[in-house]
């Protein structure tokens, strides 16, 4: 009975959804499928005090639960996820003060793709999706960078030295980020080395810049990179 209400819920969700899509579409955000036919996006049930991720199926007009858990007050811990380039499982990552960084590789229908685990180093905080998938791995921003082997399920991390999160874009196989260190005035951007984690900076954007520029932080723009 419960497990039927849950669902009714979320599927009521659905004509909500619906018109966000165009939203979604506009941002590029990593939740739309490859094929461009369903959108992953996180939720908060604060009746049932349940946070999780479903998938919208757009051709279907339906809304599927992909993770379900129990969560306080304010939604957390909060997920947050993003397809997987080959559009069989979802990335699903998990933070919260009372344990270490996690990210799920979920399935998304009946395909025959395992589930796996990751748990990544402590950080104090932790880029939000999307991360870069490059070469058969995930590579995650935070106080560190870390590469998850998609098929070893290996976990390899390289800390960044007195540095906020990185955040991590991704132009076909090439990896970018942009880190603005403790204390300085100036936000890194850079290309990463996938293979070593080892980051080569390109320039420096100082805080004097966008205020001449009327930004307020560099959090409120995009970034965009020409590689050709």
């Amino acid at each position: 009975m419960n497990e039927n209400r849950y669902l009714y819920y979320v599927v009521g969700l659905a004509g909500l959804f619906a018109w966000l899509v165009f939203i979604l579409g506009c941002t590029g955000w990593s939740a739309w499928s490859p094929d461009g036919s369903k959108v992953l996006f996180p939720y908060f049930n604060p009746d049932s005090q349940e946070s999780g991720i479903a998938v919208y199926d757009r051709g279907s007009g339906t809304v599927a639960p992909v993770l379900r858990q129990s969560a306080d007050d304010n939604g957390e811990p909060y997920p947050f996820a993003q397809w997987l380039r080959n559009g069989k499982r979802a990335a699903v990552t998990l933070m919260s003060d009372d344990s270490d960084p996690e990210v799920f590789l979920l399935p998304l229908g009946n395909n025959g793709s395992p589930i796996q685990h990751f748990v990544l180093p402590s950080s104090k905080e932790l880029s939000l999706p999307p991360y870069p998938e490059v070469a058969g791995s995930l590579f995650v921003g935070a106080t560190y960078i870390a590469r998850l082997n998609l098929a070893t399920g290996k976990v390899e991390a390289k800390t960044l030295l007195d540095g906020e999160s990185a955040r991590r874009l991704s132009t076909g196989d090439r990896i970018w980020y942009v880190l603005k260190r403790e204390n300085e005035s100036a936000t890194q951007v850079g290309e990463l080395n996938p293979e070593t984690l080892d980051p080569q900076l390109l320039f420096e954007i100082h805080d004097s810049d966008t205020q001449k520029l009327g930004i307020g932080s560099l959090d409120d723009v995009s970034y965009w990179f020409r590689t050709g």
